[in-house]
């Protein structure tokens, strides 16, 4: 094969002497642009084929963390703020992915949590970031570049959102270089920092724009650190051919001017053929289309040239083509995963096709089968298990996996008992599975079934009923559960109230009233109990019960507890003022008592209102007395320093010991109102008992729920030091607890009290 540089040769043999210096100079002006401008547009080149591969790994990334953003369960542990699955889930899916870092960003740009490592966000990096949704920054240090997927977490609004680092590194621009066939190096323009190269440090190249190579410069973004994309061709390389003509025009010089001009003329105008040809492949490549072959015959380095961006063609088409592949299923069975399933039900769900029934399989066993056999095994057990599928399941149903350990079916049966039948076939079929060799496992199936149009008409939420039947199933006897639209409406009541739980605090939905406490020693009411209320906008008067326990859920009883307290602080030292000496009672949790900085907080308010702590009454549940029994101890030890008194609430349905009762500093015991208010002989017994058992700890005795004379007269009766209940008043606002005092001049010697 005749290479360029002999034709070239040849053709320069038929200069004529006359016209040599002329022809030398002109040629070898020329041909030095034409060699640069090839330079540059080969640099222009890998510059497109740099983008386009940092766009591809740009879009495997966002459908990647799509998958855990809109996970049902991440998105729960967002909401219930459990910081270890929070945690735990993003550092799966960080190892999963490859990535180097992720976090979790909370709504007010704040993070949350984050994984391998703790990351802080800077305000300014989290604007740059947030604002583009994918973007380049630094993360955690100024020397790491990350290519950074933004992606919020919705549940349905976003609560947080996923971030995702990816480091740009020497590795990434190695591989780049071998892509484009240029060294390729990641820079910053405002700080100078080399954040990745292809150079050897050796090389000294890198900043060299000018002498050694043949220099491009992008700039990838316009915030933050504003990195710079450096692509350096070798002028040697580049100008190879150049240096090659020049010498070979210094030897031939002498051949004739004419012979030289027409045979250079005739080569150039191919050569520039062929060239043209080649930048058309190349702009055709970067627009994406990669079904054209690059098919130049020339039979020199063109051809070469050719072959080779054909081959660089084919590669990113089958590049494409696995990214594409791997983002819509399953690497392990092949199936369709979570997102490409609901793409398929929602184009069926588009055409108007016939009704048919999601039906989600959770599959028990799978995690303990990886932690005792290993991930080997319980990769042949998964894949055993969608081999089954594929045999029981008829092939007009779909398949798909879209979790660990969570199948898809859709079955265009709608029929209750042949989806149980179906069902039935599945659990037995599971019971025992042979992986290879000897090796049999034993998984059981929970199975939830949602319908279509019945029960959603989008894939997205038929998809979560069907999974969220699947959990109801574990509670029923055959392992399987169709949607119930009572149950997701509580699920939604209850998201609600997780959602709304901290405005409830900042828009002052929330209000106290306050029960008196009849003090049998002096015959007048000497305190209150402060009981929270809230009246949510769109549900209503939300059950105190059912709040606070999603409070202590999402680790929101902290706050309120110090609402609660600010509060009812204040509202008694407006009471003291006006001359009414009332104590006020408080009840905290478990994670109160826990909190290192509570008593301090206790001290602050105290102080703000000039109130002593003999002012203010903390009620306690059993349980919370033996949490964390240590720092619980020294808790209360820091309170009653303070002059707060302790009660233990609902006395007698916990656990507390009665060496816990008399180490503990604590002062009264609050007998539960389900033995008060029903007073017959096995109760009796109890209250009576719990009576002298205060009192025979130094302890006051309080009952609560009293609703009628028998049951006062049988508790002062039997020594019973304070009483509450609807006998004397039930809960009150302010206002009218202050005229239900005036009205018994502050004392209940009105009431039908017997003495005895």
């Amino acid at each position: 094969m005749a290479s360029l540089k002999h034709r070239i040769a040849f053709a320069a043999a038929g200069v004529v002497t006359a016209a040599q210096a002329a022809t030398i100079g002109l040629v070898l002006y020329v041909a030095e642009g034409d060699a640069e401008a090839r330079a540059m547009e080969r640099l222009a080149i890998g510059s497109r084929v740099v983008a386009d591969y940092m766009e591809t790994h740009k879009a495997q990334l966002e459908l990647t963390v799509n998958v855990l953003a809109s996970d049902f369960a991440f998105r729960s542990a967002v909401a219930s703020f459990d910081l270890p699955t929070v945690t735990s889930a993003l550092r799966n899916h960080a190892n999963r992915i490859a990535a180097n870092q992720a976090i979790l960003v909370g709504v007010d740009g704040f993070t949350i949590a984050s994984a391998p490592r703790h990351v802080e966000l800077s305000r300014e990096v989290w604007k740059d970031v947030v604002d583009s949704r994918t973007t380049l920054a630094t993360l955690g240090d100024t020397a790491s570049l990350h290519q950074v997927v933004v992606t919020p977490v919705r549940a349905p609004d976003v609560i947080g959102w996923v971030v995702m680092g990816f480091r740009i590194d020497d590795a990434l621009a190695v591989q780049l270089r071998n892509l484009t066939g240029m060294e390729v190096s990641f820079v910053s323009r405002r700080a100078d920092e080399t954040y990745a190269s292809s150079l050897m440090p050796s090389a000294n190249g890198l900043h060299d724009r000018s002498t050694s190579f043949f220099t491009r410069v992008d700039q990838l973004t316009n915030d933050g650190v504003m990195p710079q994309l450096l692509l350096q061709l070798s002028r040697d390389d580049a100008l190879a051919g150049y240096y090659a003509l020049s010498r070979s025009m210094m030897v031939l010089g002498a051949l004739a001017v004419c012979f030289a001009v027409a045979i250079a003329a005739f080569s150039s105008n191919r050569i520039t053929r062929h060239l043209k040809s080649l930048a058309d492949a190349a702009r055709r490549i970067s627009a994406g289309d990669y079904g054209s072959p690059v098919a130049i015959r020339s039979n020199d380095e063109v051809e070469t040239l050719a072959d080779a961006l054909s081959t660089m063609q084919a590669g990113i088409a089958e590049r494409e083509r696995q990214i594409r592949r791997q983002a819509t299923h399953d690497a392990l069975t092949g199936l369709p995963n979570h997102e490409q399933a609901v793409t398929i039900l929602d184009a069926r769900m588009r055409d108007g096709g016939a009704p048919f029934a999601a039906i989600v399989l959770h599959i028990h066993g799978l995690h303990e089968i990886n932690s005792s056999l290993g991930l080997e095994v319980g990769d042949a057990v998964i894949g055993s298990v969608a081999r089954r599928l594929a045999h029981e399941v008829r092939a007009e149903n779909h398949i798909a996996r879209i979790a660990d350990n969570r199948f898809l079916v859709v079955s265009e049966e709608r029929d209750p008992g042949a989806i149980e039948a179906l069902g039935a076939r599945l659990r037995d079929e599971f019971e025992v599975l042979s992986v290879g060799g000897d090796i049999q496992v034993g998984l059981s199936l929970q199975i939830g079934v949602a319908e279509f149009p019945a029960h959603a008409r989008d894939a997205a939420t038929l998809v979560r009923k069907a999974w969220g039947a699947s959990l109801e199933a574990s509670t029923t006897k055959g392992g399987m559960a169709f949607f119930n639209v009572d149950r997701d409406a509580q699920h939604k009541r209850r998201l609600t109230i997780m959602r709304d739980i901290k405005a409830a605090v900042l828009d002052d939905q929330l209000s106290l009233v306050y029960q008196p406490k009849y003090d049998v020693r002096t015959d007048r009411i000497g305190g209150v109990e402060a009981l929270l209320r809230w009246h949510h906008p769109t549900l209503g008067a939300v059950p105190v019960t059912e709040f606070i326990e999603v409070a202590e859920q999402t680790r929101n009883i902290g706050r309120l507890t110090r609402w609660v307290l600010r509060r009812a602080l204040a509202q008694a030292s407006g009471w003291r003022q006006r001359g009414m000496q009332l104590t006020v009672a408080v009840n905290v949790s478990a994670h109160d008592l826990t909190d290192v900085d509570f008593p301090q907080y206790v001290r602050t308010v105290l102080a703000e209102h000039g109130l002593s702590g003999q002012t203010l009454e903390l009620e306690v549940t059993e349980g919370a007395l033996v949490y964390d029994l240590p720092r619980v101890r020294r808790t209360l030890e820091a309170l009653h320093a303070l002059g707060v008194r302790i009660f233990i609430d609902d006395f007698g349905t916990g656990f507390s010991s009665l060496a816990q009762l008399r180490d503990l500093s604590v002062h009264a015991l609050k007998i539960d109102r389900s033995f008060v208010m029903r007073l017959d002989e096995g109760n009796t017994h109890i209250v009576r008992s719990t009576i002298d058992l205060g009192h025979a700890l130094d302890l006051e005795v309080v009952a609560e729920g009293v609703e009628d004379e028998i049951a006062v007269n049988k508790l002062i009766s039997w020594g019973c030091d304070h009483l509450q209940g609807y006998y004397f008043a039930k809960p009150l606002a302010p206002d009218e607890l202050e005229a239900y005092l005036a009205r018994s001049m502050a004392t209940v010697s009105h009431l039908p009290v017997r003495r005895s």
